[in-house]
């Protein structure tokens, strides 16, 4: 499932009415905008858990906690700023960048 940011609720239905035209195999179950408002808590529960088992999980390689880099940057895009925080890891040998947040800055 892709996650697309500034994507409406509202679009949603929209969304899964457009991938089943597209021919992607999308079910008869959960298509509303309320399920989006539902899930998408669920959803951010979720990634928060893996991104604390990754952190937490003893390298084989090293026998230690993996390391990791937090990387923070600023970006302006039509005069508006954000503060934008990540972190690169080592997930299953190959570097991975996760963003944590995206912020504005006022």
């Amino acid at each position: 499932m892709l996650v697309k940011e500034h994507s409406s609720y509202n679009s949603y239905e929209r969304s899964i009415a457009q991938a089943d035209a597209d021919g992607v195999e999308v079910g008869t179950l959960n298509h509303s905008a309320d399920f989006a408002r539902k899930f998408v808590p669920s959803m951010h529960e979720a990634i928060i858990d893996g991104i604390g088992r990754l952190l937490t999980m003893i390298d084989p390689a090293t026998s230690r906690l993996p390391a990791f880099a937090l990387v923070a940057d600023k970006a302006t895009n039509s005069r508006q700023t954000g503060q934008m925080v990540g972190l690169v890891i080592m997930v299953e040998g190959a570097l991975t960048v996760i963003m944590l947040c995206i912020a504005v800055v006022n």
